[in-house]
């Protein structure tokens, strides 16, 4: 089998890879967030802040859930992104222009993601201690280590789409010349 054989059995492998992860991120988001009890849900959250069950109730996590859906959005619009370059792939389109644009909306996707994280879960620890007394409500704002190294990645990938796309430009006006 020829390496352009692989890389195509690969990249459908990918493509429903990432078909998938459409569907799980939400679903798994909302089972966390909705169905989960209490306790299992909380130990699942990394906040900074203590967290006491009998002030939360479902009111509280479905405001929580609200902002919390915003990176989950702008990653599956990645994936979304990620299932098309891996289509293009799958049929030998290597030097199709749109690789580029893919590749782009993938790094875009999840370097916003990356930012809108501490936002997001500013405003879930919020909500989720809102109903907290007087005094011990609070906001969390965190920032991980592992967001700092996915944002490096989404930046590479950035500048990599930048370059396929300088190099599809200059391969079209050599053409031209031709």
């Amino acid at each position: 089998m020829n390496n352009i054989v692989k890389i195509q059995k690969v990249s459908v492998i990918m493509k429903f890879l990432c078909g998938i992860a459409l569907i799980a991120l939400p679903a798994f988001t909302f089972y966390c967030w909705l169905l989960l009890d209490s306790e299992t849900f909380l130990s699942l959250l990394q906040e900074s802040i203590p967290i006491q069950t009998q002030y939360i109730g479902l009111s509280n996590r479905l405001l929580a859930l609200v902002p919390g859906l915003i990176p989950i959005a702008l990653l599956m619009r990645g994936a979304w992104h990620l299932r098309r370059l891996f289509g293009l792939f799958a049929v030998r389109a290597f030097f199709h222009e749109e690789i580029a644009q893919r590749l782009h909306g993938f790094a875009f996707m999840l370097v916003f993601s990356v930012l809108a994280k501490p936002v997001a879960g500013a405003l879930s620890s919020a909500a989720l201690t809102m109903n907290y007394p007087e005094g011990e409500r609070s906001i969390s704002v965190t920032i991980e280590s592992g967001d700092l190294t996915t944002l490096f990645i989404g930046v590479i990938f950035l500048i990599i789409a930048w370059v396929l796309r300088e190099a599809h430009q200059l391969s079209k006006e050599n053409a031209e010349i031709v």
